[in-house]
This record gives structure tokens, sequence and C-alpha cells, in this order.
């Protein structure tokens, strides 16, 4: 099930504040952006599509859902088409999942794991 599908033309998303993504995000075709804070939940695939898209992951302001634990997006599942990965605040990637098609990683802060 995909919860956000993007199409042809080159699609621009972000996605901001204390939200829950349950489902595959899918870009579709076109040079795409998406842009997530560290406080977004995420519940499925993340897929560029193809062109050269862009993944941008920055530090949430909000207050985390656990206030045990400070703000962390969490990828649980397969990240790919993707050409450039932005990731500038914390992020923890779970060990069963695939990275693929990504060809630029820029770590510029924060915390990826």
């Amino acid at each position: 099930m995909e919860a956000i599908k993007g199409d042809d033309k080159s699609n621009t998303i972000d996605i901001a504040g204390v939200s829950t993504i349950n489902g595959k995000v899918d870009m579709g075709a076109g040079d795409d952006t998406l842009s997530l804070v560290t406080s977004v939940e995420l519940g499925g695939e993340l897929t560029g599509g193809t062109g050269n898209n862009t993944l941008n992951i920055a530090q949430g302001t909000s207050i985390a859902r656990d206030s045990s634990e400070k703000n962390k997006l969490k990828i649980f599942n397969n990240v790919s088409n993707f050409k450039n990965l932005n990731v500038a605040g914390d992020t923890v990637v779970y060990e069963n999942v695939k990275f693929t098609d990504v060809n630029d990683i820029k770590l510029q802060s924060g915390e990826f794991t």
C-alpha cells in the first residue's frame, strides 16, 4: 500500500512535526526531493523512483513521542533510488534495512547508526 505516490514530474515533499507515515513512499519518475525531520515515523519503504532524487533528513524540533529518548528518525524498511542522501539529524537504521541505488551520502550532523 502506498501512503504517498508521486507522478512523473519533479515532486518536492516536506514532512515535518510529529508525523506517522504508514505505507510505502514512492516518489515516481522525475527529479524528486523528499525531506523528513527526525520526529517522523516511517512504516514503509522509501523509493525515489526514476530520476535524480534526493532524500534529506533534518533534526526535528518537536517533542519526541517517548520523552526518554531524543528525536531520532527510525528507518525500519528499505530505501532505494535516492541518488543523494543528506543526513543532518539523528537517524537509526535497523539491521535488515538495505539502501540501494544511493550514490552520494553526506553526513552533515547528528548520529547515523
